[in-house]
């Protein structure tokens, strides 16, 4: 996936995020489409059930591969962030509260060896509301992207420790 593509994501889950606000300027997005994200618990209910997820593939131009979950499970992990900050890497924020707990170093290390793509977005959901929905967007759906790369836990794992 290309640069402006992440830079797409970002927009899309800003208009998702302020569906409510933006819906009066001619948002397709109504609080709704989040909340059908939301409760997906599997890539195959985003890419059934959820409207915003086909928006997002035609945003990006983004054509789905019979077997290539991972921009549904952009989606719905995004639909659980509730605000963007660029400091805020879903490894450092970990790294934060693993200071305070050892469970959460746990978490850290089950994470990185999971490589079954519903088991990732519901360990992601997971470990975005642990560090209290907030999150670098476009870090967090770049990462998603490319989990199956070894150089991505590589990365999120020097953040982390």
């Amino acid at each position: 996936m290309k640069d402006e593509q992440f830079d797409v994501i970002q927009r899309w889950w800003g208009d998702l995020n302020n569906a409510r606000e933006l819906r009066k300027k001619g948002s397709p997005f109504t609080t709704a489409d989040s909340a059908l994200l939301r409760r997906s618990k599997s890539s195959d209910e985003v890419i059934f059930n959820c409207p915003a997820y086909h928006n997002l593939c035609e945003r990006v131009a983004f054509d789905e591969r019979p077997g290539d979950k991972r921009l549904a499970i952009v989606a719905a992990v995004l639909s659980h962030v509730r605000h963007d900050d660029l400091k805020k890497t879903i490894p450092f924020s970990l790294k934060a509260l693993s200071v305070k707990s050892d469970a959460v170093n746990l978490r850290f290390k089950r994470l990185a060896q999971i490589s079954n793509p519903d088991e990732l977005q519901l360990a992601l959901i997971r470990t975005v509301k642990l560090v209290g929905e907030t999150a670098n967007v476009r870090h967090l759906a770049r990462s998603i992207w490319y989990w199956g790369d070894a150089k991505t836990k590589m990365d999120w794992a020097y953040d982390f420790y």
